[in-house]
């Protein structure tokens, strides 16, 4: 009897020792602006990824693992986004929060997907990047392809300009925005 006490004590020990050396940081890569023209948008998504992590780990992490982000900065980007995307999977990470910019989002995402990291993009709002059947890549942030209308719509309707100017950026998304709002 008080060997069978010892062996399923020392059992309960192996086991206590062996799920807290199971329990892993989960490591979440963040990849925003944190230079560049839209660092403040960066600013933005950064904070807010920090204070998710942050209320996760409250509340006891995943499954008692404590999530702990990694920030890159893509500057919003495409060459440094694949740069990014790059060192994400040679550092091992496998959960991406992030690309900021439809512009960097696409060419970090086909690195994901190869991969098999998941990406979930805060910012992007290309219609191409969610539709291109990839398994590993999502997004938060409604279309060009129905933002711009929708944008439109509340113009015409609730502000009823009596003309209406359009000024636009050289980049996918304002691109995006003014084409969808000038065609409806």
């Amino acid at each position: 009897m008080k060997r069978n006490a010892k062996t399923i004590i020392a059992g309960m020990i192996a086991l206590a020792i062996s799920h807290t050396a199971m329990a892993d940081d989960i490591k979440v890569a963040v990849v925003g602006a944190m230079s560049g023209p839209i660092a403040q948008w960066g600013d933005m998504e950064f904070n807010g990824a920090r204070q998710a992590i942050k209320d996760i780990n409250a509340k006891g992490g995943i499954k008692g693992d404590k999530l702990v982000g990694v920030e890159y900065d893509d500057a919003c980007d495409p060459k440094q986004a694949v740069a990014v995307a790059n060192k994400i999977v040679n550092d091992g990470i496998k959960y991406v929060i992030g690309h900021l910019c439809s512009s960097s989002t696409q060419p970090a995402s086909d690195i994901y997907e190869d991969e098999g990291i998941l990406m979930i993009s805060p910012g992007a709002t290309n219609p191409e990047l969610t539709q291109r059947g990839y398994q590993y890549i999502m997004r938060t942030a409604g279309l060009d392809s129905s933002q711009g209308p929708t944008a439109a719509k509340y113009i015409l309707e609730t502000v009823k300009p009596s003309a209406s100017p359009s000024f636009t950026t050289n980049n996918s998304m304002a691109k995006g925005w003014h084409v969808r709002c000038r065609t409806g």
